[in-house]
């Protein structure tokens, strides 16, 4: 009776022992992850391939695309955020973020004259416009844990869209990205 009693009190001690041990593991593998490398969609932290360096309490993202279409037409999105973690918990981090966000935009307009049947016809001259646009916005976000290495970011803030454009307008921002951590 004394043998199975001790063997049950060390596998108790065992199984108590790797536990912990476990979630040591579990909690250190988490903070391990500082760098991710995702997609990210947002008004204000840019649309595209995005790096995310989050070491502990502050953090930065970098966001961007160029897409050529091949007839002088372009558009780039490059964005670069500051992150600040509120609250950490096991699947779920709580976040702050300031979002950066710079749009080039050049594309093709047509010239019309104010005669809509010229006699003889002309043809409509392409003319490319280009525009740069600035959109800057303050909210928070949360960044759950799918996978140990994959992360589901959502955000949403408020802020300035069109910042370096006279007609100034205010923004709600949305955001999401799937970030690969390592």
């Amino acid at each position: 009776m004394k043998i199975i009693f001790y063997m049950l009190a060390t596998a108790a001690i065992f199984s108590a022992q790797n536990a912990s041990a476990q979630e040591e593991v579990s909690a250190l593998s988490r903070q391990s992850f500082k760098n991710g490398l995702g997609l990210h969609a947002g008004a204000a932290t840019g649309l595209g391939f995005s790096y995310r360096y989050f070491p502990e309490k502050w953090g930065i993202q970098v966001t961007g695309i160029p897409v050529f279409n091949g007839d002088k037409n372009y558009f780039a999105s490059s964005a670069i955020s500051v992150l600040y973690k509120i609250k950490e918990h096991k699947k779920v981090d709580l976040f702050g973020y300031l979002g950066n966000h710079l749009i080039f935009q050049r594309y093709q307009e047509y010239l019309y004259y104010p005669d809509p049947w010229p006699d003889p016809w002309v043809e409509p001259e392409p003319t490319y416009t280009t525009s740069r646009r600035y959109n800057v916005a303050l909210g928070v976000g949360v960044n759950i844990q799918l996978w140990e290495i994959l992360d589901l970011s959502l955000q949403a803030g408020y802020g300035l869209s069109s910042y370096n454009n006279s007609p100034l307008t205010t923004l709600l921002s949305g955001e999401i990205g799937l970030y690969y951590k390592f």
